[in-house]
């Protein structure tokens, strides 16, 4: 992602100068290399030889309850959980979770959603310990649907909300949810020379330095991150700085 940031810089800094700084300054973001490991498990038998018993003179769709076991879909974390708590993992990284949903019976999906909400809007969203950034549609790969969903980790202590999967077919609705995964993260200090960036990579596209009043310079600096949270992204003691819009 290519982003903008802009900054209000004392005179003192010229284009020199402030190129040194600004190498200090992108040493010190917490550089990741993550090569999520997925683990396959088999469909259950009885999942996947499931019937439904429908009455021949019944037409209604009807709801399965929340206490019975999912009859017309089966989702499951594709992502090695236990290999992720096993990584050095950071407040600010993003972190991405991918599902496997199976569909029977013809059944298709209605939504998803995140129990609890992780939905901008709702109150419990504030409580939560991630943030949702991105979500990928529903791809079917043989006789599976996958999808992976990106999040922010924003506290320490990390939850990730059960999905839940609200399906349906010309009979029956029915739902199934994930497990939540648990994990920790650590906080790293905003040292003098910390920029504020965990990344897979990052680097400087461009930059420039033109002057804005009699004591002041600005500067603008295009970044390129990968895996980023360039939205964090901060030159230490300056004070009047901006993030600008990402493409």
């Amino acid at each position: 992602m290519l982003s903008r940031f802009y900054a209000i810089l004392d005179s003192i800094f010229t284009k020199t100068t402030f190129f040194n700084y600004l190498k200090g300054i992108m040493l010190c973001f917490v550089l990741l290399c993550i090569n999520p490991l997925f683990a396959v498990d088999e469909i259950p038998s009885d999942i996947a030889n499931s019937v439904l018993n429908n009455d021949e003179n019944d037409e209604a769709i009807t709801s399965t309850d929340n206490t019975e076991q999912a009859k017309i879909l089966n989702i499951t974390t594709l992502t090695d959980i236990d290999n992720l708590r096993e990584q050095t993992l950071y407040v600010g990284q993003y972190i991405s979770i991918a599902y496997r949903l199976v569909l029977l019976d013809e059944a298709r999906i209605v939504y998803t959603e995140f129990n609890p909400s992780l939905e901008a809007q709702d109150k419990s969203a504030k409580s939560q310990s991630v943030q949702l950034i991105k979500e990928s549609e529903w791809q079917k790969e043989g006789d599976y649907y996958t999808a992976t969903y990106t999040f922010k980790i924003i506290k320490p202590k990390v939850v990730i909300p059960s999905l839940v999967v609200h399906v349906q077919n010309n009979y029956l609705q029915d739902s199934m949810q994930t497990d939540s995964i648990d994990l920790q993260a650590q906080t790293l200090n905003k040292t003098q020379g910390y920029s504020g960036v965990v990344a897979n990579s990052l680097k400087i596209i461009d930059y420039t330095l033109e002057s804005y009043d009699d004591n002041n310079n600005m500067i603008l600096i295009e970044l390129e991150g990968n895996g980023s949270n360039l939205e964090d992204f901060r030159l230490p003691n300056i004070k009047d700085q901006e993030f600008g819009q990402g493409t």
